[in-house]
Order: C-alpha cells, then sequence, then structure tokens
C-alpha cells in the first residue's frame, strides 16, 4: 500500500502493530501465571484473576482495533494495552510488598511495546518513565504498609530500569530515523519510477512522430524531386552529376546534358575551395549544410549567386550521394537592395519630417541654436548608459534608445499652441497665463496621440506622447500636468528631465568651458530625489566627457 504522508504509513504500520501488541500481551500476561505457580504458589489463585481479567480486555483492545477502519486510535490502544499489562505487574509488586523481582516484567513489557510500536525517541522515554514513576509510587505505597522502606536493592532495580529505558528509547531513536530515510527513498524511487515512465512515454511518442516524419521525407523526395522549382542536383563522392532536375539542366549543363562532369566545372573558381569544405565536413559529419552563398556559371557563360543546401543521400542502400538543392538569388539580392535603399530613404524623409514639426515649437519658444539636436543627442547617451545597469537591461533595448532618439525632439510641440504675447511676457505672469504655458504639455501629448491613432501603433508615437505629457513631472510628486511621482512617471520621460535641465542650464551659461558644466551637474545632484530619478542623474554623471562632446559639437555658437 502506497501513502502519501509518512503520517499516514506510520498511522498503518501502529495499527497493524497493535495486534500483536495485544496478541503478545495477553499470551505474556498468562504466561507469566506460571512463574507466580513456581515463585508464590500463595498468591497463584489471586494473580491468575488479575491475569485473566488483563487477558480478556487485551482480547477487547484488539476487536476495538480491528473496528478502527480508519486508523485514528491505533496510538491510543496500543498505550492502553501497555498500561494494563504495566498496572498487573506494579499490582503485584505492590501485593508482595514493593521488593519483588517482578520490576523484571516491566522491563520485557516495555521491551515488547517499543520493539513493536513505531514509537520515536521521545514517545519512548515519556512511556517508560511514567511507568518507573508509577513503580516509584508502588514502592512508596508498599513501604508504608510494611514499613521496610526503599532497600539498597530496590534502588537498584530502579536505577536499572531508568537505564533500560533510555536503552531501549535509543533504540527507538534509531528505527524511527531508519523508517523515515526508508519512506523518503521509497518515495524519491516513486518520483524516480514516474518521471522516468513519462519520459520512456515522450520518448516513443518522439521516436514514433520522427520515424513518420522520416517516412513522410522520403516519400515527399521522391514525387518532389522531378517537379521541383529550384535545381537539384544528386552527387557521388568525388562530385560528378549522377541525377539532376530539369531545371537545373536547363541552366548549368545545356546541351552538353549527357556529359558527365564534375559540379566543380560550374563552380566559379573563388567558390570552389569554400564548396569543396562543404562537403568533405557533410562526408564526415552526415550533418546538413543550410543557405550557403556560392557563385555558379550558367549553360550560357553568365555567373549568377546561389545559395546551396546540401545533405548525404542513400544511393542503393550502399553508396551515399550528396543532394544539392540550388536556389538562385540574384533577383532578390537585387530586390532587397532596392528595398533597403528604400526604406532608407523613407527613414530619412520621416526623421527630416519629424524635426521640422518639432522646430516649430522653437519658433513660439526662443531656445539656442542646436537645441533639439542636443536634446536628442543627450538623451541617447543616458539610454545607453541605463541599459547597462541590471534594473534596465530587459526595458532598455536598441529599438528603445533608436525611439527616444527621434522622440526627444517632439518634447515641447504642444507649444505652438501658446500665444507670442505669453513668451514675450514670461518673468511677469499671472496664474492664468502660467497655466496656459504649462498646458502645452497636455496640447502636445494630445496632438501625438491624435496622430498615433491615425497611425498603425507605432513605438516611437507611444514614447513620443510620454515625453510630451510628463517630461514636466518631477520625482517627487511636485511636477506637472498630473503630479505623478517617482516610477510612475515613464522612463522616457524621466530621462528627457534630466536631459532638458542639463541643456537648459549649460545654455544658461553661454560658453563651453568647464566651469558651466560643472554649475550644471551640481544643480542637478541638489535636484536627485526631488526633480530627478537618481539612476538617471547618475547615468549623467558618469557619461561626462561625451556630454561635453556633444555640446561642442552642437554649439550655441
Amino acid at each position: 500500500m502506497k501513502f502519501a504522508t509518512y503520517e499516514d504509513e506510520l498511522r498503518d504500520l501502529h495499527h497493524r502493530r497493535v495486534y500483536y501488541i495485544t496478541l503478545v500481551g495477553g499470551f505474556l500476561t498468562i504466561l507469566f501465571g506460571v512463574l507466580d505457580l513456581i515463585i508464590i504458589p500463595d498468591y497463584f489463585n489471586d494473580f491468575l484473576d488479575y491475569r485473566i481479567v488483563v487477558a480478556v480486555l487485551s482480547m477487547v483492545l484488539l476487536g476495538i482495533n480491528y473496528l478502527d477502519k480508519r486508523r485514528r486510535h491505533a496510538a491510543f490502544i496500543g498505550f492502553t494495552e501497555y498500561l494494563l499489562i504495566s498496572f498487573v505487574f506494579l499490582l503485584i509488586i505492590y501485593r508482595l510488598g514493593g521488593d519483588s523481582p517482578y520490576y523484571v516484567g516491566m522491563i520485557v513489557v516495555m521491551t515488547i511495546y517499543s520493539t513493536l510500536a513505531p514509537l520515536t525517541a521521545v514517545q519512548t522515554i515519556l512511556s517508560g518513565l511514567f511507568i518507573v514513576f508509577c513503580y516509584a509510587i508502588t514502592i512508596q505505597f508498599s513501604s508504608s504498609t510494611t514499613g521496610i522502606g526503599f532497600s539498597p536493592e530496590i534502588f537498584n532495580n530502579l536505577f536499572f530500569v531508568i537505564c533500560f529505558v533510555f536503552i531501549i528509547a535509543t533504540q527507538s531513536w534509531a528505527e524511527s530515523k531508519a523508517r523515515e530515510k526508508e519512506f523518503q527513498l521509497r518515495q524519491q524511487e516513486l518520483e524516480a519510477n514516474n518521471k522516468l515512465s513519462r519520459h520512456v512515454a515522450i520518448l516513443e511518442e518522439e521516436v514514433k512522430k520522427r520515424t513518420l516524419i522520416q517516412a513522410a521525407t522520403e516519400e515527399r523526395y521522391r514525387l518532389l524531386f522531378d517537379q521541383i522549382a529550384d535545381d537539384v542536383a544528386v552527387l557521388t563522392e568525388n562530385t560528378t552529376i549522377l541525377h539532376c532536375n530539369r531545371t537545373f539542366k536547363e541552366n548549368y549543363l545545356g546541351d552538353d546534358v549527357d556529359k558527365v562532369i564534375s559540379f566543380f566545372q560550374i563552380v566559379t573558381f573563388h567558390d570552389r575551395e569554400t564548396l569543396k569544405n562543404l562537403i568533405n565536413n557533410t562526408l564526415i559529419t552526415g550533418k546538413h549544410v543550410r543557405s550557403c552563398p556560392l557563385s555558379l556559371i550558367k549553360s550560357d557563360g553568365s555567373t549568377c549567386e546561389t545559395e546551396i543546401n546540401i545533405s548525404l543521400v542513400t544511393r542503393n542502400k550502399e553508396k551515399p550521394g550528396i543532394l544539392l538543392v540550388i536556389r538562385d538569388i540574384s533577383t532578390r539580392q537585387l530586390l532587397e537592395k532596392r528595398l533597403f535603399s528604400s526604406l532608407k530613404l523613407k527613414k530619412q524623409t520621416e526623421n527630416a519630417a519629424i524635426m521640422s514639426l518639432a522646430k516649430l515649437s522653437e519658433y513660439r519658444d526662443v531656445t539656442p541654436k542646436n537645441h533639439l539636436e542636443r536634446i536628442r543627442e543627450y538623451c541617447r547617451v543616458l539610454a545607453i548608459q541605463l541599459s547597462r545597469q541590471k534594473d534596465f537591461i530587459k526595458t532598455i533595448s536598441s529599438d528603445f534608445i533608436q525611439d527616444i532618439y527621434h522622440a526627444a525632439v517632439l518634447h515641447d510641440i504642444g507649444k505652438v499652441s501658446i500665444p507670442d504675447a505669453l513668451w514675450d511676457n514670461r518673468h511677469s505672469l499671472t496664474i492664468q497665463e502660467e497655466t496656459k504655458i504649462r498646458s502645452h504639455t497636455i496640447v502636445g501629448g494630445d496632438v501625438i496621440k491624435q496622430m498615433e491613432a491615425a497611425g498603425q501603433k507605432s513605438s516611437f508615437l507611444s514614447m513620443a506622447k510620454d515625453i510630451a505629457y510628463f517630461h514636466h513631472e518631477r520625482w517627487d510628486g511636485n511636477g506637472y500636468p498630473y503630479g505623478l511621482k517617482g516610477n510612475e512617471i515613464p522612463l522616457a520621460a524621466r530621462i528627457l528631465a534630466v536631459a532638458d535641465a542639463y541643456e537648459e542650464l549649460t545654455t544658461a551659461c553661454n560658453r563651453q568651458d568647464r566651469a558651466c558644466h560643472e554649475k550644471a551637474t551640481e544643480a542637478i545632484i541638489k535636484g536627485i530625489e526631488f526633480e530627478f530619478d537618481p539612476r538617471v542623474a547618475e547615468a549623467l554623471f558618469l557619461r561626462q566627457e561625451e556630454l561635453k562632446l556633444i555640446r561642442k559639437k552642437f554649439a550655441v555658437v
């Protein structure tokens, strides 16, 4: 029988052992009557009555244990039997005046109980010391009746009984540990067997699947060889062409279809060594070669760029052959080149349009020359530095860096909605005018949001929207327009905030000296954990030299 837990197994074992405990206890009680007849014949009849009562009760306990189908009370039944037998010996000792050799019976009872019942060391000690205590009380009462008192022999008996309790406790501890270890090993074995069974089932399924795939592949090869659109040729080990399909003959053999030639004759000179190494490697390892670029010579003398797949096939079940599947990629390469050029031009046009759109805000708010160029470079450098930190490895990818480089220039696009008059009076603005100027974050974000909704979902527009909305939020939550705090602010907006602050502080100096840079970094240090994300600010400190080069490259004057 298998059990889910060690406790379940222990209860079942205890239940089965109780049968032995009650049977042996009842039998032992009657058997000791023979000793009564020999040692104390005068008490034989009295003690026989005690023993018969205990034997009957033992049988009752055995029946109770049999009815305990759920094995809940085995420990209690076994301990009750242990007490019954022990109390018979204690009663006999009491009747004999305390000084009796029947104390050995208690040792026998302890031995039988601790041996049969699966007890822990603590349970053995407690059950044993309880009987020792009862034995001492019995001696005490007997002494008060007879007036004999505790003799050295009685102390000797107590000493040896107590020692024996700890001896059998040691045995119980060893057996308990062994049972638990055995259960764990059986559980591990069961788990290993189950795992092995699952692996065997998976392996059988994989073998079956691969067998079917192999059969299907062979069938497909037979059917498609003569119909495949690509050029196909089968070579011998020395690269002589054995078989080829129709398109291969038309493209590379021309009128020499019946002539025995080596495949190397249609390979350009500079690719022959490459092909030789690939074929030798395939013959040695048996591994397929896929999509290897190779230049071949057509039947009309022109060359073409191809991709060749090389694999081994069996011919007549004896000699291996070399299968070549050849695809002309000249047209594809031309189309890819045109596509890349088109995409590059499209990207350049988009970037130019984005920059032109972003510069509209500069006409409404007087900004230093090359302001947008510096801002996007600062953001790119900060993002690269952050991407090396553990917290941002998964967040900041190459696409993130590319997006923030282009999205940063749109951070103040909403300023086109601010009247010119407000820019002329910025040092004496009313609360309403200040609110109007601050609204440029909402306007800018809404404009980009509409652009995002009108087109396909774009990570660039999504980031530009976040930057426009939130680049004036502060790390401590005292920014605008929504009062976001800490990591609630999108990462791109936090990067832009530090870059924009550095830009504003350094351009305010209107010079390129070191003091201007140090003044700006000192101000950003004071804003850490209040205005700026500490990790972004730290990235700025780590890349100071690059920031200086950017300022120099895109100087204000």
